[in-house]
């Protein structure tokens, strides 16, 4: 992720919406408990969201909630596995972990450009917002992300899909929420 100064400077009306909403609900903390987060008030931009819950000792996240859009972006609905288990390659200059690392021990929003890749060698830009969540002890439980990606129809045919990289089936595929 190419990490931009401000969310302004990334000219995306979705990660603005969510920027503001998640600095109304810090009220006054340095970030909203993931109570405070109303699905209702982001009615608008809930294709694009995407709801991790942290686990730590180890350190794990798991995707708990993925916007339809961002399902379609990726070609394959990850709700329910941990980043450990999907296969990111398609993510250009992106290295996930890392990013998760940086909010928990920063304790702040990380927001950029990303990357993903074409089938055809090429890649895409599209911005990214991730906003930490606290539980009610102030430790960060969950991370709010967005991701405003448009692209061509043609390159949407080019999407590498995201895989997973389980090796044993889960019941249903997916692990509880």
């Amino acid at each position: 992720m190419q990490e931009a100064p401000s969310v302004a400077n990334l000219n995306s009306a979705v990660l603005s919406g969510l920027d503001a909403y998640w600095r109304q609900q810090c009220a006054g903390r340095d970030m909203p408990r993931r109570a405070d987060i109303d699905p209702i008030a982001l009615k608008q931009i809930l294709p694009r969201i995407i709801l991790t819950r942290i686990e730590y000792a180890p350190l794990r996240i798991l995707y708990t909630v993925v916007g339809t859009q961002c399902v379609a972006s990726a070609g394959f609905d990850y709700t329910g596995y941990y980043l450990d288990e999907l296969d990111m390659s398609a993510e250009v200059g992106t290295h996930w972990p890392a990013v998760y690392g940086r909010i928990i021990d920063e304790r702040r929003p990380v927001f950029g450009v990303c990357g993903t890749a074409l089938s055809n060698g090429q890649s895409r830009p599209y911005v990214a917002g991730l906003y930490p969540l606290s539980d009610e002890n102030g430790e960060i439980s969950h991370v709010i992300a967005i991701e405003d990606i448009v692209l061509e129809p043609t390159d949407e045919l080019l999407m590498v899909p995201t895989q997973p990289i389980v090796l044993k089936p889960r019941q249903n595929g997916r692990v509880a929420s």
